[in-house]
């Protein structure tokens, strides 16, 4: 038969099971086993206590992947860029211009003596 573990009323020191044996009260418990329990403890005050611990219970699945998340805002518009730089304050030299037409003929000189 299993042991079972019982709390007891507060000022017992010892109990007397069904098999003739005493058994100590420690820490206002007693561990007995089950078949020298007698039916009165319940109505005595006596009441079950804690058992041991039982065993880890296996791992629960893995749960679902999350929604993906809500698309980022636009970022903001970029700073002005800098100015450019000055441009030559003077500009480009001219081509040499075209040479001029040829002068009319002159009048004829007079004629001689």
């Amino acid at each position: 038969m299993p042991n079972v573990t019982i709390n007891a009323p507060a000022g017992v020191s010892q109990v007397y099971g069904l098999d003739g044996v005493f058994y100590a009260i420690t820490s206002g418990q007693v561990t007995m086993p089950q078949s020298a329990v007698p039916q009165g403890f319940w109505g005595a005050g006596y009441s079950y206590g804690a058992g041991s611990t039982g065993g880890t219970g296996g791992t629960g699945s893995t749960g679902q992947t999350g929604a993906a998340g809500a698309a980022g805002a636009a970022g903001g518009t970029g700073g002005t860029g800098g100015t450019g730089a000055t441009g030559s304050s003077t500009g480009q030299t001219g081509g040499t211009g075209a040479t001029g037409p040829t002068g009319a003929t002159g009048p004829t000189g007079p004629t001689g003596s």
